[in-house]
């Protein structure tokens, strides 16, 4: 059985994916309590509270609705007390601050009035709740599966395709620090008093790293690439950990629509066994499925659970990491990236021209320091992914003609003490529905994410039989009883705004 055929027996998902991410530290620096600076010219609000965070040393934080970053503001030159200033900048006469370590947060008189937290109802533990959006700072475009984390904690959730995150922490963390990363930017730390209960716009720098910052010692994919896989031992865990995740599938087709999410406990076995070993608890789960049309098609996806398992490529490497199989690609270094205060290697592989199966093409990321595989995204040859339509489609209408347009899939890996487990699992795969008969065609779109939100690496034991999920099955038709008190101290990722209007639209709980 070739690598693809036993993938494909048991994945029916994909993803395609736009990984961004970002954080970035400012210092901390004393300052009055009002200080003076110096504003003038014609400038953007952006560019005025810039030149008055380079004055002051301190970094701006506020709703986005707030103020209008575009807003072109002519200035009178002259020095100002801080409070006036930004007043002028920003042209809100009802403005004001306060200062939080090395943060400026702008609110209105009004949000200061309304920022309290809400009362906790009784018997539910005190959560404090964060939400806002990762934007790059020169695009403006979403910065899409950002890691949001709790310093020096293994809890966290990733943003969305919008870049939105809505980050739940016990009230016991009140005063740690929360961490804002993604590849190619600098990674930000703020304290969770500046961002508690608010709703905040993360504004991320690219990281541009001078070339005398970077020493390449090995830019050989393939002698990187088995050097990674020779150190697997020392980059990731051999020992089992329990890792508690938010799940989530969809199918959307015209009309209708399929969403499950669930919160899954995994006994996470060592990287040197097979995913096999891995065992799955569902905690909870809830459905939102649409039907709006006689002729509605309905998308299921089998086994997507085990294909999360499975998509861990460190534990069960794909063709493209493994020697004997190698031959059959093209490795060409991509350049240097950054993440996390580290320095990457970005290596692109495709298959070989002359090759004419079905393989893969995508691009790794590897530590340069440890060689530790910190993220793949990788996909079907687009030339070549209508042939592996009988192994993704188990079974499809007579009435229909299926073709599958892209299936591809990401992955990334955090660090956790000393060792590296998956983070983030994301599959897309888009198909071409025709009935037959009919000139005119429509897409399918098929999903699924997995994101690692808590690992506790202490004490992990398999899980009892009867508790365990049968993880090759359909997860949507799993059966399972609603809890609407449960998810709303649970991190999950944001729905997308398309995904938002399509739910408040046909929203049904089952």
């Amino acid at each position: 059985m070739t690598y693809l055929t036993r993938y494909f027996s048991i994945v029916t998902i994909s993803l395609f994916l736009l990984y961004c991410f970002s954080i970035l530290q400012g210092q901390e620096k004393r300052i009055s309590v009002d200080p003076v600076v110096e504003i003038s010219g014609k400038a953007t609000v952006y560019e005025h509270l810039n030149n008055i965070s380079s004055q002051t040393g301190l970094l701006f934080i506020y709703d986005s609705q707030l103020i209008d970053n575009n807003l072109v503001v002519k200035v009178r030159k002259g020095e100002y007390p801080l409070n006036r200033a930004i007043k002028i900048v920003t042209g809100i006469n009802d403005i004001s601050y306060e200062l939080i370590d090395s943060y400026i947060l702008l609110l209105r008189d009004k949000q200061k009035e309304d920022s309290s937290p809400a009362p906790v109802p009784a018997g539910r533990d005190s959560v404090i709740v964060t939400t806002g959006r990762m934007t790059d700072r020169i695009t403006g475009e979403p910065v899409i599966y950002g890691s949001v984390n709790i310093k020096g904690s293994s809890s966290g959730i990733i943003s969305n395709l919008n870049g939105e995150f809505r980050l739940i922490l016990s009230d016991s963390l009140k005063s740690s620090v929360i961490r804002f990363s993604h590849l190619g930017y600098l990674t930000r730390e703020i304290p969770v008093a500046v961002l508690a209960g608010r709703d905040i716009e993360i504004f991320m720098d690219q990281k541009i790293i001078p070339l005398q910052e970077v020493v390449v010692r090995l830019t050989d994919p393939l002698t990187a690439i088995r050097e990674m896989m020779e150190r697997r031992g020392e980059n990731y865990s051999q020992t089992p950990a329990y890792i508690t995740a938010y799940y989530r599938e969809g199918a959307e087709y015209r009309n209708s629509l399929s969403l499950t999410e669930a919160i899954l406990q995994i006994y996470k076995t060592g990287f040197r066994s097979s995913a096999n070993s891995d065992q799955v608890k569902m905690l909870k789960m809830r459905n939102i499925i649409n039907r709006f049309a006689d002729d509605t098609i309905v998308g299921r996806i089998k086994s997507s659970i085990h294909s999360c398992l499975l998509l861990d490529i460190v534990k069960n490497p794909p063709d493209f990491l493994l020697k004997d199989q190698q031959v059959n690609y093209k490795y060409t270094f991509a350049g240097i990236s950054f993440m996390d205060g580290k320095s990457l290697y970005q290596f692109s592989f495709e298959k070989k021209k002359e090759i004419l199966e079905p393989l893969f093409r995508g691009d790794l990321f590897i530590d340069v320091d440890s060689y530790a595989l910190v993220k793949a995204e990788f996909e079907i040859d687009p030339g070549f992914v209508e042939q592996v339509a009988d192994q993704v489609i188990i079974k499809k209408s007579r009435k229909l003609d299926v073709v599958p347009e892209k299936i591809g899939y990401l992955i990334t890996y955090k660090k956790i003490g000393d060792s590296y487990f998956q983070d983030h699992v994301k599959g897309d795969m888009r198909f071409k529905v025709r009935k037959k008969g009919k000139l005119f065609s429509s897409q399918m779109s098929l999903w699924f994410d997995m994101a690692n939100f808590h690992t506790d690496t202490t004490g992990a034991v398999k899980f009892a039989p009867g508790e365990r999920l049968p993880v090759r099955d359909i997860f949507s038709e799993t059966r399972h009883n609603y809890d609407l008190g449960f998810w709303g101290n649970f991190n999950i990722i944001q729905p997308e705004k398309e995904l938002i209007e399509l739910l408040e639209r046909y929203r049904t709980e089952k």
